[in-house]
């Protein structure tokens, strides 16, 4: 196959390539005492594409056990463009030769800084949630972050305050179009109020892991939907933190 950039149409010299199934069946089987039982393996493979950006050919061909699905990690060439990332694919493979096409994603930088309502560098916890998946990155000493992600995806964004900070209210924005790099300026969270209980069943046990989401219907309402969102602990405990009006 043909590994290419993120355009679809340069190759992609030097990509790392890396072939993984977590459950291969069918790969042999197991006598315990008189019952048979189907063998399950694990399957890795790593590879490099050449100058034209082809792969598998020659000395380097590819020979996966069984046919089926298998997950394949694209990670670029130390002359790849810096907008270039690694991306994963999911690839079937039918019975003898197959040619697979392969790419990498386009990748855009995001940066910003988060201070506190009177604008001191906070330490906080930065989730960017995507269609595939969940970034994260923490401040530094300034409250600034940065990292990279998918370019021309939509991210929902949630900053949360960590370690002496807990007296800040976090930031939950939705619909973040990111079209290029790009510095997010800064983000200023509001002095916080706790709000903290149990979630049980109508017989008083304990409901751990449960989703617990406080929101604003006022008119005057910030501009965020959703002010906090937490899980409950094992001991069906939550704490939310919610702007002091």
């Amino acid at each position: 196959g043909a590994v290419k950039y993120s355009d679809l149409t340069t190759p992609a010299a030097q990509a790392r390539l890396v072939f993984r199934s977590e459950s291969i069946s069918g790969v042999g089987e197991l006598l315990v005492g008189e019952t048979t039982y189907a063998a399950t393996g694990r399957y890795r493979r790593e590879t490099l594409s050449d100058a034209q950006g082809g792969w598998g050919m020659g000395a380097d061909l590819i020979s996966l056990p069984i046919a089926g699905s298998y997950a394949v990690d694209i990670y670029p060439g130390d002359s790849a463009p810096a907008h270039e990332g690694h991306s994963s694919q999911e690839v079937v493979v039918q019975q003898d030769s197959n040619d697979i096409d392969l790419s990498l994603k386009r990748k855009a930088s995001l940066s910003g800084t988060v201070v506190s309502y009177d604008n001191r560098a906070v330490s906080a916890e930065i989730l960017f949630d995507g269609a595939n998946a969940q970034l994260r990155a923490v401040t530094d000493d300034d409250g600034a972050f940065s990292l990279q992600v998918d370019d021309e995806q939509t991210y929902g964004l949630r900053i949360r305050p960590i370690f002496a900070n807990a007296s800040l209210a976090p930031l939950m924005l939705s619909n973040l179009v990111v079209d290029g790099n790009k510095n997010l300026s800064e983000f200023q969270l509001p002095q916080g109020v706790s709000l903290s209980g149990s979630v049980e069943t109508v017989q008083g046990l304990a409901v751990p892991n449960s989703v617990i989401r406080i929101w604003c219907a006022n008119s005057d309402c910030p501009s965020q939907e959703t002010l906090d969102q937490v899980t409950s602990g094992a001991d069906g405990s939550f704490q939310l933190w919610v702007p002091k009006q």
